[in-house]
């Protein structure tokens, strides 16, 4: 398994940034996997889907799907969103 960077780390978050939830816009750094500060429903639109679901995510976990937009209509919270890019 390749590490990050050639550190020989297995496959782990290399980059972190906060997110500003939009229902317009993808995440500027491209898909990435998700954590939340705030316990609640978010819709999110999947890496290779169109079309938004909503998932009731937990505070303080970083959730293993590739997101390419969170969206600010519907969000538990729109502060305390962070992307893990690999």
């Amino acid at each position: 398994m390749a590490g990050v960077k050639g550190l020989g780390l297995p496959n782990v978050a290399s980059a972190l940034r906060a997110v500003t939830p939009d229902d317009n816009n993808d995440l500027p750094g491209g898909s990435a996997f998700i954590s939340v500060a705030t316990s609640g429903n978010y819709s999110v639109i999947a890496h290779s889907d169109q079309s938004a679901v909503t998932l009731n995510l937990a505070a303080g976990m970083v959730h293993p799907t590739l997101v390419r937009r969170v969206l600010s209509t519907g969000a538990a919270s729109t502060s305390g969103i962070v992307a893990h890019y690999r």
